[in-house]
């Protein structure tokens, strides 16, 4: 398994970019969508709550505003000019050594 996360990190290191930055703007809509539905998952204590009906905009309106937060502060530009793959790669396996004790 980690030869195949080796080749996927590789594979994105190579891209140009712009493609980078779209993969990472991607990620970060999804990873807000899934960080709202899991803030209200675990402060009610069921997955699926009833309470999430009543705010189903938050997961619309949410990942665009905040992205667009992001790309004002230019956070996405220096993530890749400035953090190196290897960096990407100590990150990737620490969070997930983290979330693996959550």
């Amino acid at each position: 398994m980690r030869g195949t996360i080796d080749n996927m990190l590789i594979a994105l290191d190579r891209l140009p970019r712009s493609a980078k930055r779209l993969v990472m703007v991607a990620f970060d809509l999804v990873a807000i969508m899934v960080a709202i539905w899991a803030a209200f998952a675990i402060r009610l204590g069921t997955p699926f709550p009833a309470e999430l009906a009543d705010v189903w905009w938050l997961l619309l309106v949410m990942p665009p505003v905040t992205v667009a937060i992001f790309t004002s502060f230019k956070l996405y530009r220096s993530v890749i000019r400035y953090l190196g793959p290897q960096f990407a790669f100590a990150l990737f396996w620490c969070l997930s050594a983290s979330a693996m004790f959550m």
